[in-house]
């Protein structure tokens, strides 16, 4: 199973309050650091995220299709990608 580390004080400014403001009622908090730690551990999280679906029939026709690395393009990057995003701004999307 894949571990992010984020320094202390990133994960202190979501306890206290700090971070992207709320919008329209809606609970907006960045976290940085936890988007810094996604972002050095992308390809690690892709494939760690791959073998978790490896088995089921939806991933294995892809890769059949279209190859492992297809897969990781198409499917496990955007959503560490995403996962930044929503780490670093805080915005539900």
């Amino acid at each position: 199973m894949a571990t992010l580390s984020c320094p202390s004080g990133d994960v202190g400014d979501v306890r206290e309050g700090r971070g992207a403001p709320a919008v329209a009622g809606v609970r907006r908090t960045a976290m940085p650091g936890v988007a810094r730690a996604l972002v050095a551990s992308r390809e690690r999280l892709t494939q760690d995220l791959f073998g978790v679906v490896a088995d089921w029939e939806r991933t294995q026709q892809m890769v059949a299709e279209g190859g492992v690395e297809f897969v990781l393009r198409a499917e496990r990057r955007p959503l560490v990608d995403y996962l930044t995003l929503r780490f670093d701004t805080g915005d539900p999307l």
